[in-house]
């Protein structure tokens, strides 16, 4: 006969081993993610400014 060997998990598996770790990269992504939305911003505004003088010398409506 052969022995089987089982490899499952502990029926009890403490919560938080998983949940902080989680809760702590949310925390960091969540701090940073805003900063990144700045930079973006920025351009865009620089990108339509540019774009409305480039149209007001040429003096197309449309591009």
């Amino acid at each position: 006969m052969s022995m089987v060997t089982s490899t499952r998990l502990p029926s009890r598996v403490r919560p938080c081993a998983g949940v902080v770790p989680c809760v702590a990269v949310v925390a960091v992504v969540g701090c940073y993610v805003p900063l990144l939305g700045v930079p973006l911003t920025g351009f865009l505004a620089v990108d339509v400014v540019l774009s409305w003088v480039a149209r007001r010398r040429t003096g197309h409506a449309h591009a």
